[in-house]
């Protein structure tokens, strides 16, 4: 999991420091021969040289995918008082879009090291007066998802 969550952090922290266009991760296939871990820098892991080997997917494939799905051309960052959410918001479908890191010890999708990944958890968060309680499990990358198209948003 710490391979994922050290992806799913620089993606956050270059989202919301260095505000770019678009984001590219260049290396989503790693060779590990003969089945070894690698280094776990890859999403994926392969044995380029067997062509009948499965493909390892990793957790950071999962992590990597909660930012893709969930982030879609239009969308833009908005700014977040906490440090390990990234906010997202498209004002054509009024989605709100949040990414949570937990490395300590509404709908939302999680990856975390208990190999759930991209998992529906309905009902895991707690609104009360337009505030988002929720207790994030430690290891963890958690996305909410929002339709605001009734709500009173502003950026």
């Amino acid at each position: 999991m710490s391979a994922s969550i050290e992806l799913s952090e620089a993606i956050l922290n270059d989202m919301r420091n260095l505000k770019p266009v678009a984001w590219i991760y260049w290396q989503v296939i790693e060779h590990t021969p003969y089945g070894n871990d690698g280094s776990d820098w890859g999403l994926i892991g392969a044995d380029f040289r067997n062509s009948t080997t499965s493909l390892d997917i990793r957790l950071s494939f999962y992590g990597f995918a909660q930012y893709t799905k969930f982030i879609r051309p239009g969308y833009q960052i908005i700014s977040s008082n906490d440090n390990d959410t990234l906010a997202a918001f498209d004002a054509n479908s009024k989605t709100l879009v949040l990414f949570n890191i937990n490395i300590c010890s509404s709908t939302a999708y999680r990856t975390s090291k208990n190999n759930e990944t991209l998992k529906f958890l309905p009902n895991i968060g707690n609104i009360t007066d337009g505030i988002l309680t929720y207790r994030s499990p430690a290891h963890s990358i958690t996305t909410w998802v929002f339709s605001l198209a009734t709500a009173n948003f502003t950026q």
